[in-house]
C-alpha cells in the first residue's frame, strides 16, 4: 500500500518517464487491458451522496490497495477485489464522516480522467452516502427531556401511547426522513 499513500494526481514512486500518458497529457489508464472506470454502489447504499475517484494498486495474491486522490489519509486494502471494493466505500465514508462531523471543507471530486496513474493501476468512482453510515453506526438512544400539557400526558398514558416511538415519528415526519 506504500506506493499509493498521499498521492494527488503523481505517483510517489514513479517518475514521468516511467508513465505512460496520451499524447494530449493526459493519463494513460489502459495497464489493466482497458481504460476501467465505473461506478461502484454496494447493496444497502443506494443513494449516492458523495463520489470519489478510487486509484486501485494490485499487490501480491490478488489483494488490492486503494488509495483516494482527494482525501489525504484515505487508504485501504482488501484481499481481492470485492473485498477492496468494500473497504474502499468504508474508508470513503468514515473520512467524510470525519469531516462532516469536525465541521471541515470536503473537497470536489476531480475528475476521474485527470488522475494519473501507473500502468498497473486503475481507477473507479465509488459512491456512498454518510446519512445512511450514520444511522447505521449513530443509532444508539439519548435521553431528551420534553414539556407538554398535563392533559395531553394523561390522555397518552391512558392511550398507553409510547412517547418516545412517537416522537421519533413525529420528527421523521417533520425532517422528511423515509425508512
Amino acid at each position: 500500500m506504500g506506493k499509493s499513500q498521499n498521492r494527488k494526481h503523481v505517483s510517489n514512486t514513479a517518475s514521468p518517464k516511467q508513465r505512460s500518458t496520451h499524447r494530449n497529457g493526459k493519463p494513460n489508464n489502459e495497464g489493466f487491458g482497458a481504460e476501467i472506470i465505473s461506478i461502484i454502489i454496494l447493496k444497502g447504499w443506494l443513494s449516492m451522496k458523495y463520489a470519489y475517484t478510487a486509484v486501485f494498486t494490485p499487490e501480491e495474491k490478488g489483494a488490492f490497495s486503494v488509495n483516494f486522490p482527494d482525501l489525504q489519509g484515505c487508504y485501504t486494502s482488501g484481499d481481492d477485489m470485492a473485498d477492496a471494493v468494500y473497504m474502499a466505500q468504508d474508508a470513503l465514508c468514515l473520512t467524510l464522516y470525519d469531516m462532516e462531523q469536525g465541521k471541515k471543507t470536503i473537497p470536489t471530486a476531480s475528475n476521474p480522467r485527470d488522475i494519473e496513474i501507473l500502468p498497473s493501476e486503475f481507477t473507479s468512482v465509488i459512491a456512498v452516502d454518510t446519512e445512511t453510515y450514520r444511522r447505521f453506526y449513530e443509532n444508539k438512544a439519548i435521553k431528551k427531556t420534553l414539556t407538554i400539557p398535563v392533559w395531553l400526558n394523561e390522555r397518552a398514558e391512558r392511550a398507553n401511547v409510547n412517547f418516545s416511538q412517537t416522537l421519533q415519528k413525529a420528527l421523521k415526519s417533520e425532517l422528511h426522513i423515509q425508512e
